[in-house]
Protein backbone atom coordinates (compact mmCIF):
# COMPACT_ATOMS: atom_id res chain seq x y z
CA UNK A 1 0.00 0.00 0.00
CA UNK A 2 1.45 3.36 -0.93
CA UNK A 3 1.39 6.54 1.09
CA UNK A 4 -1.92 8.41 1.08
CA UNK A 5 -0.32 11.77 0.39
CA UNK A 6 2.62 13.93 1.38
CA UNK A 7 2.40 17.01 3.53
CA UNK A 8 -0.61 15.82 5.54
CA UNK A 9 0.96 17.13 8.77
CA UNK A 10 -0.12 14.14 10.82
CA UNK A 11 2.25 12.53 13.28
CA UNK A 12 2.20 8.91 14.43
CA UNK A 13 0.72 10.05 17.75
CA UNK A 14 -2.22 11.72 15.97
CA UNK A 15 -3.02 8.59 14.00
CA UNK A 16 -2.55 6.09 16.82
CA UNK A 17 -4.55 8.17 19.30
CA UNK A 18 -7.39 8.41 16.79
CA UNK A 19 -7.39 4.60 16.46
CA UNK A 20 -7.66 4.13 20.24
CA UNK A 21 -11.48 3.91 20.16
CA UNK A 22 -11.39 0.83 17.88
CA UNK A 23 -12.92 -2.24 19.49
CA UNK A 24 -9.88 -4.48 19.01
CA UNK A 25 -7.23 -6.11 21.17
CA UNK A 26 -3.49 -5.60 20.71
CA UNK A 27 -3.14 -7.74 17.58
CA UNK A 28 -6.04 -5.96 15.88
CA UNK A 29 -4.66 -2.60 16.96
CA UNK A 30 -1.25 -3.49 15.51
CA UNK A 31 -2.92 -4.39 12.20
CA UNK A 32 -4.96 -1.17 12.14
CA UNK A 33 -1.94 0.91 13.04
CA UNK A 34 0.24 -0.74 10.41
CA UNK A 35 -2.36 -0.06 7.75
CA UNK A 36 -2.89 3.57 8.80
CA UNK A 37 0.77 4.41 9.37
CA UNK A 38 1.77 2.81 6.07
CA UNK A 39 -1.03 4.65 4.30
CA UNK A 40 0.28 7.91 5.79
CA UNK A 41 3.88 7.11 4.84
CA UNK A 42 5.13 6.81 8.44
CA UNK A 43 7.85 4.22 9.05
CA UNK A 44 7.25 2.00 12.06
CA UNK A 45 7.81 -1.44 13.54
CA UNK A 46 5.43 -3.86 15.20
CA UNK A 47 6.88 -5.31 18.39
CA UNK A 48 5.88 -8.60 20.00
CA UNK A 49 6.75 -10.00 23.39
CA UNK A 50 5.45 -11.16 26.73
CA UNK A 51 3.82 -8.42 28.81
CA UNK A 52 3.93 -8.75 32.60
CA UNK A 53 0.38 -8.18 33.81
CA UNK A 54 1.23 -8.39 37.50
CA UNK A 55 -0.61 -11.73 37.55
CA UNK A 56 1.55 -13.46 34.97
CA UNK A 57 2.66 -12.77 31.43
CA UNK A 58 0.75 -12.74 28.17
CA UNK A 59 1.64 -12.37 24.49
CA UNK A 60 1.36 -8.74 23.46
CA UNK A 61 1.82 -6.46 20.43
CA UNK A 62 2.79 -2.79 20.47
CA UNK A 63 4.44 -0.35 18.04
CA UNK A 64 7.70 1.51 17.69
CA UNK A 65 8.01 4.72 15.72
CA UNK A 66 11.48 6.21 15.62
CA UNK A 67 12.69 5.56 19.18
CA UNK A 68 9.29 5.77 20.90
CA UNK A 69 7.18 2.77 21.90
CA UNK A 70 3.42 3.17 21.65
CA UNK A 71 1.02 0.87 23.48
CA UNK A 72 -2.73 1.43 23.44
CA UNK A 73 -3.86 -1.96 24.73
CA UNK A 74 -1.79 -2.83 27.84
CA UNK A 75 -4.50 -1.41 30.13
CA UNK A 76 -6.90 -4.00 28.78
CA UNK A 77 -5.05 -6.65 30.78
CA UNK A 78 -2.93 -4.73 33.29
CA UNK A 79 -5.31 -2.07 34.60
CA UNK A 80 -5.17 1.72 34.80
CA UNK A 81 -1.54 1.89 35.93
CA UNK A 82 -0.31 0.30 32.70
CA UNK A 83 1.17 2.49 29.96
CA UNK A 84 -1.19 4.03 27.44
CA UNK A 85 -0.04 5.92 24.39
CA UNK A 86 3.67 6.75 24.40
CA UNK A 87 5.40 4.43 26.87
CA UNK A 88 7.18 6.52 29.49
CA UNK A 89 10.48 5.81 31.21
CA UNK A 90 8.71 4.31 34.22
CA UNK A 91 7.28 1.50 32.05
CA UNK A 92 9.97 1.00 29.40
CA UNK A 93 11.45 -2.01 31.21
CA UNK A 94 8.23 -3.94 30.46
CA UNK A 95 9.27 -3.95 26.79
CA UNK A 96 12.93 -5.00 27.11
CA UNK A 97 12.31 -8.48 25.74
CA UNK A 98 10.04 -7.41 22.87
CA UNK A 99 11.29 -8.13 19.36
CA UNK A 100 10.40 -6.79 15.95
CA UNK A 101 7.52 -8.79 14.52
CA UNK A 102 7.22 -9.23 10.79
CA UNK A 103 4.44 -6.97 9.55
CA UNK A 104 1.64 -8.61 7.67
CA UNK A 105 0.57 -7.29 4.34
CA UNK A 106 -2.51 -5.24 5.15
CA UNK A 107 -5.03 -3.54 2.98
CA UNK A 108 -8.03 -1.24 3.09
CA UNK A 109 -10.43 -4.16 3.51
CA UNK A 110 -8.77 -5.29 6.75
CA UNK A 111 -8.86 -1.72 8.02
CA UNK A 112 -12.59 -1.51 7.23
CA UNK A 113 -13.30 -4.81 9.01
CA UNK A 114 -11.39 -3.85 12.16
CA UNK A 115 -12.30 -0.16 12.34
CA UNK A 116 -15.80 -0.41 10.89
CA UNK A 117 -15.16 2.49 8.52
CA UNK A 118 -13.01 3.17 5.49
CA UNK A 119 -9.44 4.39 5.81
CA UNK A 120 -10.36 7.35 3.61
CA UNK A 121 -13.09 8.41 6.05
CA UNK A 122 -10.74 7.85 9.01
CA UNK A 123 -8.11 10.19 7.53
CA UNK A 124 -10.66 12.73 6.34
CA UNK A 125 -12.18 12.95 9.83
CA UNK A 126 -8.77 13.07 11.49
CA UNK A 127 -7.47 15.85 9.26
CA UNK A 128 -10.67 17.84 9.72
CA UNK A 129 -10.43 17.52 13.52
CA UNK A 130 -6.73 18.37 13.56
CA UNK A 131 -7.12 21.42 11.32
CA UNK A 132 -9.85 22.74 13.62
CA UNK A 133 -7.60 22.72 16.70
CA UNK A 134 -5.65 25.80 17.73
CA UNK A 135 -2.13 25.66 19.18
CA UNK A 136 -1.85 21.96 18.40
CA UNK A 137 1.26 20.33 19.82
Amino acid sequence: MSSLFDGHGLKAYDILSALDNARVECDGFANLATCALTYAGIEHQVLFGMLDTGNGSLPHFCLKVDRAIFDYRARMWCGDNAPHGVVGAEHISLYNDFEVHEKRSVDKTLFFILYEDTIENFFSDLITKKSGKQNDV
